[in-house]
């Protein structure tokens, strides 16, 4: 009689190269709110209408240079990184070697 295989249910995962991306990004929010260049809720705001490229507060498009100095390229390098490593197969063999929470 054949081994029957069993199928597990997916568990939570970290993708690292994903949250490096976006470590720059935060580090820029709490740069400029603890040096009181702007508070809390407004370096949230740059750094939400960086990534998006869209000021909802004066309601116009951002240019490519905020969204750089936001740290859009650093994420986009994350993804992509994520990305490359599920096509070469590196997120199955963490996975395989037994490795709780983490992929990249």
């Amino acid at each position: 009689m054949a081994k029957r295989r069993t199928h597990h249910k997916k568990g939570f995962t970290i993708p690292l190269a994903i949250v490096a991306g976006f470590t720059p990004t935060v580090a820029k929010v709490v740069s400029d709110a603890t040096t009181g260049k702007w508070g809390y809720s407004a370096a949230i705001m740059h750094a939400g209408a960086g990534i998006v490229g869209y000021d909802t507060y004066n309601k116009k498009q951002i240019g490519w240079a905020i969204m750089q100095e936001v740290g859009v390229p650093a994420i986009l390098l994350g993804f992509g990184a994520h990305w490359a490593a599920s096509k070469l197969g590196i997120n199955r063999m963490i996975a395989r070697a037994g490795i709780p929470f983490l992929r990249i």
